[in-house]
C-alpha cells in the first residue's frame, strides 16, 4: 500500500509509486532543507505539536510549500497552478534522497523526480493526482 501519483501525459515510470513512509521521509527532508527549525517541527507527531510550534511554523513556512507538505498522502490533486507555486519554492532546495518505485525497483533522485513532476504539470497545465 502506498502513494501513486498520476499525471496525464507522463509515463508511469516518471511519476511516484511508493510507500507512505518513504513519501513522509522525503517531505521531512524538504521541510528541513527549507528551514532546519521547520523540519524539526514537521517531524513531530501531530499530537505532540504545541501552540508555540504552530505559531512558529506560520512564521517560518512559505504558504506555497505548505501546499505540498500538508497535502493528503493518499488522495486528492494538485492543480497546475499549485504545482508551479510548489516548484518555485522547492527548486533551489538541496534535498538528497534516493527513491525507487514499487515493481521496477529502479533507483532515482527523489527530489529531481518531484521537481520534474511539478514542472511537467505546470508547463502542460495538467493536474497531479494522488491515489
Amino acid at each position: 500500500m502506498g502513494l501513486d501519483v498520476r499525471i496525464k501525459g507522463m509515463k508511469h515510470e516518471e511519476t511516484y509509486h511508493c510507500g507512505y513512509i518513504t513519501f513522509h521521509a522525503y517531505r521531512c527532508l524538504v521541510a528541513s532543507a527549507y528551514n532546519n527549525e521547520l523540519g524539526k517541527i514537521y517531524e513531530k507527531p501531530y499530537n505532540n505539536r504545541t501552540e508555540e510550534d504552530i505559531k512558529r511554523w506560520n512564521e517560518l513556512c512559505n504558504d506555497d510549500l505548505d501546499l505540498f507538505l500538508w497535502h493528503s498522502d493518499c488522495e486528492g490533486k494538485l492543480t497546475w497552478k499549485e504545482c508551479r507555486a510548489i516548484y518555485k519554492v522547492m527548486k533551489d532546495l538541496d534535498v538528497k534522497m534516493q527513491g525507487h518505485n514499487y515493481g521496477t525497483m529502479n533507483y532515482y533522485d527523489m527530489h529531481q523526480l518531484w521537481l520534474n513532476m511539478f514542472r511537467f504539470c505546470w508547463h502542460h497545465r495538467v493536474n497531479m493526482w494522488f491515489e
